[in-house]
């Protein structure tokens, strides 16, 4: 027995050309070992063909690229489901199963099951059950006559009932006793069916699986439009091709790093150059010395002479230089006249006596007076003057000074001590000045890591602020050349062009005059080159002529800038033909792929289309329902062309014995669906005989959509059957079948809905009792004449899908689903 688990096992992960060549090799070994006495004998004696078989298992097979056809790969699902079920019988039949029942009940009944320690019915065996009826105490025996691990009784009074499991020899009895409580009136909740789900291979197909549409093509209307299949084309833009106008540009952060560049210099001033002394006026000869007046007057207050001796011109001093006018003396107190000299002179040239100079021009001893405010001249470039001292006696001419003489001398010696407090202090003063400059870089730049000069390219400047005089040169410095190149490495400015995604330094290094004496230094300020991809999610790619490209071949996914680095090719906006979904909405595109407006008929079935070619709400959601008879589909061509919603079988139960059996398909197309985003319910065809029945495919069906998303309702389809056990059911009977189906589906948290031929709703169901449904009526007619309420619509059983091979029931949905 391990050896036949072990070769179940390498054959259920074997491809279809390695399980070919194992069978063979197996036929072979077969055939050889069953000659008398080889085997026993060892390989020594080994006829020809066992060393062709036994090189066949030893050697390694190399595969060789094999086109399979397409009907084994459609068969490759259930062969490998076969090779499952056989490892796991394998499996169980070498383990020692233990035993447990499992108790239900819905209305006056009683379902046992024989499960083993996984959960899994155990079929095959006889076994035999003893009920007590604890109420009377009644006891009676049951048991499975079809050995499929389970045994129905019904027809029992409510109450409390006590289950025990008779021994049967191989097994071990883990939970042999159950308390079972007899419900007198259904509940339409869900219960537990898993262990009572069959697959497609555990059961007879041709017998099981055998539901017949009954809905007779009444009439079609003649086509406006032909029916086109739906295609999208279009043709390859390469990265050249691409505008590059609208691309974000290459751009530097507000920020920035500085430095400040100082050049300091400590200045002593100009040393004033000595001021020329004015030489001492010269005395006045014998005669032309004048009188003395007996008490002469001081510059301030002057006593005026009896009869002044007037200058002919004296000069007019400024206006704060002038003196202020002096009182005219009385005729008593005139002196003598003294001689008058011919011209005053100035104090380089001394003037006679009866003439007084000031620093800037001789004066008249009569006009002058101390002055308010002296004037002096600029520090720097007046020479220090000198002080005017009196006059010898012993001199020529010499002798007391006359009062003219006095007051100018007095003048001048106040002026020039102003004059020497200026000088000096302009020469203990020093100069000191100061040249700076600020420099600056951005803190980042970022380029981009594409073709577009804006883009890729930035002019990185130098800002300088003050005087930048002091600036001898710039060079700059790239830290890693591989990410970003400069276009020069001095200069006040360095053009950056983009080589490869990264980041780097850049540094420009200033070299500067940093004192009076020539002295230079240098400093430094940096920026950070980043270079990346385009990150913008919004803006579209387009091509030079203006049209918006895409990443995908079906033209459904827009090209934005982030994904030009990463596409070597784009294509153009699509031609479209046929049925297609576009954002949302329905379009049908003739042969010159133009959409088409207003009222038309596609397939024997009308529709309105709004001007902008979009089918009108009024005129449907477009659908389809699928099963395993459509065998592999390829769910996002189905989207592409105009399908909204797709209805998928979950599972059946049997025409013949009432198994429950799943869809081999039902898992793959709800998974595509979903994935290419078509809304999505399911159907079940019920051949239930009872409410009790009912429930339990509706618990089927809910048990099998967990974990998924549906939009459209659980439909319970009911129509005829091929030797159908739910046949002969009354209209009511009937009815009350699809209520329960309908009422545990809503109870389990769905939408629950109908779905049966026009002549079915009208003859074999009670339908105004069932209008709190959601009702799909199928009627293959130019238009649906049902009378009653119905939500979709299924209009042909011929219908062609891009994605789907062979015909396909097509619907039309009304509702807001």
């Amino acid at each position: 027995m391990k050896y036949l688990k072990g070769i179940l096992a390498k054959l259920t992960g074997m491809s279809k050309v390695q399980l070919a060549v194992a069978v063979s090799a197996a036929v072979v070994s077969i055939g050889t070992v069953s000659m008398a006495g080889y085997v026993t004998y060892g390989y020594e004696k080994l006829p020809e063909q066992m060393e062709v078989a036994q090189m066949i298992v030893e050697e390694p097979v190399i595969e060789e690229p094999v086109e399979v056809p397409e009907e084994i790969l459609e068969e490759e699902l259930e062969i490998e489901e076969i090779l499952e079920e056989e490892l796991e019988e394998v499996e169980e039949e070498e383990e020692i199963k233990e035993l447990s029942l499992v108790g239900t009940s819905m209305e006056k009944d009683l379902k046992i099951k024989i499960q083993d320690q996984k959960g899994k019915l155990v079929a095959g065996e006889q076994f035999y059950i003893e009920v007590t009826f604890e109420k009377s105490g009644t006891k009676k025996e049951y048991n499975d006559h079809d050995n499929d691990g389970i045994i129905y009784i019904k027809e029992l009074e409510a109450g409390k009932y006590s289950v025990t499991l008779k021994e049967i020899e191989g097994y071990v009895i883990k939970k042999g006793t159950v308390s079972v409580d007899v419900k007198a009136k259904i509940e339409y909740k869900k219960v537990d069916v898993t262990a009572e789900i069959k697959k497609e291979n555990q059961v007879n197909t041709a017998v099981e699986d055998t539901a017949v549409k009954d809905v007779p093509v009444e009439s079609t209307v003649k086509d406006t439009l032909p029916l086109l299949e739906s295609k999208i084309k279009t043709s390859t833009v390469e990265r050249k091709d691409v505008d590059l106008s609208n691309f974000t540009k290459a751009w530097a952060s507000s920020n920035v790093n500085s430095a400040t560049l100082k050049l300091e210099v400590s200045k002593a001033p100009e040393k004033p150059s000595e001021p020329s002394t004015p030489s001492e006026p010269e005395k006045p000869s014998e005669q032309e010395k004048p009188s003395t007046p007996s008490e002469p007057t001081t510059p301030s207050e002057p006593s005026t002479p009896s009869e002044p001796t007037t200058p002919s011109e004296p000069s007019t001093p400024s206006e704060q230089e002038k003196p202020s006018e002096p009182s005219t003396p009385s005729e008593q107190e005139k002196p003598s006249e003294p001689s008058t000299p011919s011209e005053p002179t100035t104090p380089s040239e001394p003037s006679t006596p009866s003439e007084s100079t000031t620093p800037s021009e001789s004066t008249t001893s009569s006009e002058s007076s101390t002055p308010s405010e002296p004037v002096t001249s600029d520090p720097v470039t007046t020479t220090e003057p000198t002080t005017i001292a009196p006059q010898n006696e012993d001199e020529p001419g010499g002798g007391e000074d006359t009062p003219v003489v006095s007051a100018a001398r007095s003048i001048w010696n106040r002026m020039n001590s102003i004059f020497t407090l200026q000088v000096r202090a302009a020469q203990v003063t020093t100069t000191s000045t100061e040249k700076t400059v600020s420099i600056s870089l951005p803190v980042d730049v970022t380029l981009y890591h594409c073709d577009n000069g804006a883009s890729n390219t930035y002019q990185l400047t130098l800002a300088k602020s003050g005087d930048s005089s002091i600036i001898k040169s710039v060079k700059w410095k790239n830290t890693d050349k591989s990410v970003v190149s400069l276009s020069a490495t001095t200069g006040e400015s360095v053009t950056l062009t983009k080589k490869a995604k990264g980041s780097s330094n850049i540094f420009a290094e200033v070299t500067y005059v940093c004192d009076d004496k020539g002295n230079t230094a240098t400093a430094s300020v940096k920026t950070t080159v980043f270079v990346v991809d385009m990150n913008d999610k919004d803006t579209v790619l387009k091509d030079k002529s203006g049209n918006t490209l895409y990443v995908d071949s079906k033209a459904q996914t827009p090209a934005k800038l982030k994904d030009y680095a990463s596409n070597d090719t784009f294509y153009t906006s699509p031609k479209y033909t046929g049925w297609q979904t576009i954002d949302g909405k329905v379009f049908y595109y003739n042969e010159e792929h133009d959409p088409v407006t207003g009222k038309q008929v596609i397939g024997g079935v009308s529709y309105t289309f709004a001007d902008d070619g979009s089918l009108a709400q009024s005129s449907g959601n477009r659908g389809i329902d699928v099963s395993k008879y459509q065998g592999n589909i390829d769910w996002a061509a189905v989207s592409a062309s105009g399908i909204n919603f797709a209805i998928i079988r979950a599972g059946y139960r049997g025409s013949s014995t009432g198994v429950l059996v799943e869809d081999p398909y039902f898992k793959k197309n709800i998974a595509g669906a979903t994935k290419a985003g078509i809304k999505v319910g399911v159907y079940f065809f019920t051949q239930a005989i009872t409410e009790a029945e009912a429930v339990e495919e509706a618990s089927m069906a809910l048990s099998l959509v967990s974990g998924y998303r549906l939009t459209y309702p659980i439909f319970i389809d009911t129509e005829a059957a091929s030797n159908g056990r739910a046949n002969g059911l009354s209209k009511s009977q009937r009815t009350a079948v699809v209520k329960a189906f309908c009422q545990t589906v809503q109870n389990g948290g769905h939408k629950a809905g109908i779905y049966a031929s026009k002549s079915w709703f009208n003859n074999q169901l009670n339908a105004s009792a069932l209008s709190n449904y959601c009702i799909w009526v199928a009627q293959y007619s130019a238009d649906c004449t049902y009378s009653g309420k119905y939500d979709m619509w299924q209009y042909t059983s011929k219908g062609s899908v891009s994605g789907i091979k062979g015909n396909v029931d097509m619907n039309i949905s009304y509702t807001g689903y």
